[in-house]
């Protein structure tokens, strides 16, 4: 007995892991010592046991055939994860080429960390999902500092996973969707699964597999079919998607400090038995299309009896209008949930866009502000309707009035601190959330401001909304269009590492013209028009990329000559 306990010790924690390395000046012939490094990923995986650590030397990797180039690497231990990284972030890249379906299976895998990588397609070449796990559940996946961006279908596509984080990626113009498991789960589907400081954007704009226009109608930032989860999200950015921003049917949804912004269809939507929302900034519904929808800022659409959601401290803006800036419970009136918000902006700056609660929610709001000047009626609850005077009296420091935004926006980057005389600075309620949205501490006043932004004053107000413009928007350019010249200006907060480059409209690189560390404050960098080799590009769309160890962010300029 005490001998097959130690050989069970011994298997699942290998005392002897060994590391591989592999390189494009490589061969697969050789050993995989750093010396004589492997060419190809995928086989190298194969060559593995659990624990190992495989490390992918600087260069491009061109995936093109199936099951033959996925990387599929074995499952690690409690004890010890098997590792597969670049040397250095984003200077290994695997690129798809031939419609691959995935560079990555993680289909039945566990215990496995992945980070320091850029998943790409070569040059136009069709690649579809960047990390696949459809086929089999996984589980204690780790993924850091990846580059996921430019595939027709997802960045990571999982159908059941438990116990995952996803720390510092950026994944942003995939045509499907940015992550989410868009199939139902047959193990369990999401559970425990964590977002942080990573950017889930621009799903739905790049997809070049068959027709021009894209299959799939509402490719999300984020979007996952039922399960038990958790699922949190803590620093995220979802911005620009042709679908919703955050589209979760799990059953427990926490997001913390995000900014869900200019998506297309609806920012926000929960379909759970329990979501809290704090700290988080949701505006920009249609993404700048001034066509009427039926999509809205927040959606809560459950039914689970009894379900239960908080907003706390959150600004939610909607410009659009033509329909209710939130609603709860629309389709399933007769199901009964809870809805709490407190210290809450609601500003619905367009017409026909009041908020809407069904007959079977019971609500708490309290010290929360309501802007709405084209409405007469602000929420309907039900068959109840109320107006400016009955809203004020239905809660505690419940507040009528302008928000002052400072840059209230749609379709672009705005800033939504609030300026020196807006109603609910020093207006809100002590709820134990000690910082604001970027950080900064919610006891500068008598009481804590309501919405996201902790105001500071004094301040000067002009200065505060360039610097704050910038550091929403990260990179603007200007002129633009550039004929041919521009300078791209960018704000960084702090010391960081720093990759500025510039795409064409199909998603290839044409420059990079930062690489490196740079300390935090403002910079401007000249593009001239030129792709790598001081040729002229021709005139048309391109995108400046600022890619940050914490974020990135991108701007469209027009090119014109």
């Amino acid at each position: 007995m005490i001998r097959l306990l130690v050989l069970g010790i011994l298997t699942a924690c290998p005392l002897f892991a060994a590391t591989y390395y592999v390189s494009p000046d490589g061969s697969d012939n050789n050993d995989g010592s750093l010396n004589a490094p492997w060419a190809s990923p995928a086989w190298a995986t194969r060559q593995m046991a659990g624990g190992d650590e495989l490390i992918l030397l600087p260069g491009t990797y061109v995936l093109r055939v199936f099951d033959t180039d996925i990387l599929s690497p074995p499952s690690g231990s409690e004890d010890k994860y098997t590792l597969i990284h670049g040397s250095k972030k984003g200077d290994a890249v695997l690129a798809g080429a031939d419609n691959l379906y995935a560079m990555i299976d993680l289909s039945g895998k566990h215990h496995l960390e992945i980070y320091d990588l850029e998943l790409t397609h070569h040059n136009e070449a069709y690649a579809r999902d960047g990390i696949n796990g459809t086929a089999a559940p996984c589980s204690d996946i780790i993924l850091r500092n990846l580059h996921i961006h430019h595939l027709d279908e997802f960045g990571i596509n999982l159908r059941d996973v438990q116990n995952m984080l996803v720390d510092s990626c950026n994944i942003h113009h995939c045509g499907f969707g940015a992550a989410g498991g868009p199939q139902a789960g047959e193990g369990g589907g999401w559970i425990n699964a964590q977002f942080e400081h990573s950017q889930l954007s621009w799903s739905g704009h790049y997809y070049q597999n068959g027709d021009t226009d894209n299959p799939y109608s509402r490719p999300d930032g984020f979007g996952i079919e039922p399960g038990p989860g958790p699922i949190r999200f803590i620093n995220c950015t979802l911005e620009h998607n042709v679908g919703d921003g955050l589209d979760s049917k799990s059953d427990t949804t926490i997001v913390q400090n995000c900014v869900i912004a200019n998506n297309r269809t609806d920012g926000l939507k929960l379909w759970g038995s329990y979501g809290r929302i704090e700290n988080t900034l949701i505006y920009g519904r249609g993404d700048g299309d001034s066509t009427p929808t039926p999509w809205s800022a927040v959606v809560i659409d459950t039914q689970s009896p009894n379900a239960a959601f908080e907003f706390v401290h959150c600004t939610i803006d909607d410009a659009l209008g033509h329909n209710y800036c939130m609603w709860a419970q629309y389709d399933h009136p007769d199901v009964p949930i809870d809805l709490n918000m407190v210290n809450t902006i609601v500003s619905s700056r367009g017409p026909s866009s009041s908020m809407f609660l069904g007959d079977s929610v019971q609500f708490t709001l309290r010290y929360s502000l309501f802007w709405m000047p084209e409405n007469d009626i602000l929420l309907q609850h039900g068959n109840t309707s109320y107006d400016q005077t009955m809203l004020t009296g239905i809660g505690e420091q419940v507040l009528v009035a302008d928000p002052h935004f400072l840059l209230p926006a749609w379709g672009t980057d705005g800033d939504y601190h609030l300026s020196p005389s807006s109603a609910a600075i020093d207006a809100g309620l002590e709820t134990g959330l000690s910082v604001d949205l970027e950080g900064q501490s919610r006891s500068l006043g008598s009481a804590p401001d309501m919405g996201a932004y902790e105001n500071t004053q004094p301040i000067n107000v002009q200065a505060r909304q360039r610097s704050n413009r910038l550091r929403n928007r990260s990179v603007i350019c200007y002129p633009n269009p550039a004929n041919p010249e521009t300078m791209i200006h960018f704000f960084i907060p702090t010391t960081t590492n720093v990759e500025l480059m510039i795409y064409d409209i199909r998603g290839r690189r044409v420059r990079t013209l930062v690489r490196g560390t740079k300390i935090g404050g403002d910079h401007v960098v000249r593009w001239d028009g030129t792709d790598f080799t001081d040729r002229k590009c021709p005139t048309g769309f391109y995108i400046a990329n600022l890619h940050t160890t914490s974020a990135v962010k991108c701007v469209r300029i027009s090119l014109v000559r």
